[in-house]
């Protein structure tokens, strides 16, 4: 506790004078799940409060949420996935993909049954595209970054996108940047093909021994394009 400094107050009682000392006291407070709680006693009561942020109630949420990923009962429509069936919950998966908005609205309008069907995602890519879209989050990224990359790029998720390029290219080696290429290229995303391409110019010694595979060949005769684009990044080295 902090005393502040006295002010002192002069009082007129008939012929004596008399001194009175006004003091303002500060007390703080530290309060569980609050970063703190300060009030001033004094001339002017002052109090203030400063609450958390929201970041560790977020967490619970997102906790909480990823129940959903794997729980059965209940949901209001249901994705067919393979042979795996996934219990949803429209307005979810509306809110976080434009595209998922536009099956629904249509399935809604057709009175189409419940069952959604999906046949180029493999059930446990989609089930972690599930993850993200409840919790944020995201399992196993490394290993399922381009193909979680592609399901992000078709039901419009940008901000995992943005996770599954960088998983990439911060994995990225003389042995698999063709494949970021070719992912690159499919999904016309500029910015992982210009860092691959980067990565390939400054690695051109690797390269030139990587070209003389079958691997190489394969790419050469499948991706033309693409591998004068890789020629000409190593010209430019």
């Amino acid at each position: 506790m902090s005393s502040a400094p006295t002010k002192k107050v002069r009082v007129q009682e008939s012929s004596s004078v008399t001194f009175f000392e006004r003091k303002a006291f500060k007390f703080t407070w530290t309060i569980k799940e609050f970063s703190s709680w300060t009030a001033e006693i004094g001339p002017c009561m002052q109090q203030s409060a400063v609450f958390p942020s929201g970041k560790e109630e977020s967490i619970h949420i997102a906790d909480d949420f990823g129940a959903l990923v794997d729980g059965q009962r209940f949901g209001d429509v249901t994705v067919k996935v393979g042979d795996k069936r996934f219990r949803v919950y429209k307005g979810i998966l509306a809110s976080r993909s434009p595209v998922f908005a536009a099956m629904f609205e249509h399935s809604m309008k057709e009175k189409i049954k419940s069952v959604v069907t999906i046949v180029d995602v493999e059930p446990d890519v989609f089930h972690e595209l599930l993850r993200y879209i409840y919790t944020d989050k995201v399992q196993n990224l490394t290993t399922l970054a381009y193909q979680l990359f592609a399901a992000a790029d078709k039901y419009d998720i940008g901000t995992l996108k943005t996770l599954c390029r960088m998983s990439i290219l911060a994995n990225i080696s003389t042995e698999n940047a063709t494949d970021a290429l070719k992912c690159a290229d499919l999904h016309l995303d500029s910015e992982m093909k210009r860092h691959t391409l980067e990565f390939l110019r400054k690695n051109s010694g690797s390269l030139l021994a990587m070209t003389e595979t079958a691997g190489w060949k394969a790419f050469e005769l499948t991706f033309p394009h693409l591998a004068i684009e890789v020629l000409k990044a190593i010209v430019k080295s």
